[in-house]
């Protein structure tokens, strides 16, 4: 299990306990941590990808304290990259997963792939891409996005298919093996 701190402040540095967080064990050695505002309730909160598996620090204590305090759901296989956005204006991120080149992503909020419609299939990328996610447009959506290799591809207009003249080409930015990542900085 791997400690999460966090800076509340937003200073950039670590200023110790007093100031900022260290929250217990959540999670192990090989998760991939996401963070998510699970609940609504405007500020986000710790989780776990493991597997398949997706372990939701959904009351924001920094603990696993199981269901129904927090969530596990089951979204995905071994090798899939988690994504979390909120994927409809509604002020809750959802969870998702990219293979391949697909992504996977859970629109009804449930914590299972439903399959379409209820659920959103979509062929953007190739495999070796990394996922990204984020409010490109301004709009309040979370909007797919892809790092490759030092550039950056956006789906400005959310159709979820590249298109040259409504999507954003950014770059270089970063180099092969950098590990993404997106925030409201």
């Amino acid at each position: 299990m791997a400690h999460r701190s966090l800076m509340p402040e937003g200073n950039g540095k670590w200023d110790g306990v007093v100031i900022d967080k260290v929250l217990g064990k959540f999670g192990q050695p090989t998760d991939i941590p996401v963070v998510g505002d699970w609940s609504g309730t405007g500020s986000d909160k710790i989780g776990v990808y493991r597997q398949g598996y997706w372990y939701l620090d959904l009351n924001g204590n920094g603990v696993w304290d199981g269901t129904p305090a927090d969530r596990q759901c089951k979204l995905g296989q071994p090798a899939d990259l988690p994504v979390v956005g909120d994927w409809g204006v509604a002020g809750v991120d959802q969870i998702g997963v990219y293979r391949q080149g697909y992504w996977y992503l859970d629109l009804n909020g449930n914590c299972i792939w439903d399959g379409t419609p209820t659920d959103r299939q979509v062929k953007f990328g190739q495999p070796g891409d990394l996922p990204v996610v984020g409010d490109w447009a301004g709009a309040g959506v979370d909007l797919l996005g892809l790092y490759r290799q030092g550039i950056w591809y956006l789906d400005l207009n959310g159709s979820g298919v590249w298109e040259s003249g409504s999507d954003k080409q950014m770059g270089p930015f970063g180099q092969p093996g950098d590990v993404p990542v997106v925030g409201n900085w």
